[in-house]
């Protein structure tokens, strides 16, 4: 499966035939701060897309829903520590003073998202 910049930057949930894997994989061969950033977001708005079919009484397969989101939740908290070491490295290297102890994550994350040209569209990381 190729991973294009529209699959990448979803606006709606687009990604039917992308598996959690397909970006794990795509990340391995890309792994610059904004790739990591678009992965981030992409994993976020799949969740979210995810939980929003868990919710929805017409789901006609509410067993591969639940397998799919925890792929997906899988991923985007594998994600996610790769963020907070980024932010730690630059804690513990003087660059940069963030908040690690804030327990919200998508505020933890948002310096390193906006620097990475994404901002927050309520709840969903949206590219600028």
């Amino acid at each position: 499966m190729k991973l294009t910049e529209n699959s990448l930057n979803m606006t709606a949930d687009i990604s039917d035939g992308i598996v959690a894997d397909d970006l794990r994989l795509w990340l391995c061969e890309n792994d610059t701060e904004l790739d990591i950033a678009t992965a981030l977001a992409q994993a976020n708005m799949k969740v979210g897309w995810l939980m929003h079919d868990l919710n929805d009484p017409d789901t006609e397969d509410l067993s591969r829903a639940e397998d799919a989101y925890e792929e997906w939740r899988a991923l985007y908290i594998e994600i996610k520590d790769k963020v907070v070491a980024i932010l730690k490295d630059e804690n513990d290297s003087g660059k940069a003073h963030h908040n690690l102890a804030e327990n919200r994550f998508h505020y933890l994350v948002m310096s390193f998202m906006e620097r990475n040209g994404y901002r927050d569209g309520s709840g969903w990381w949206v590219r600028e």
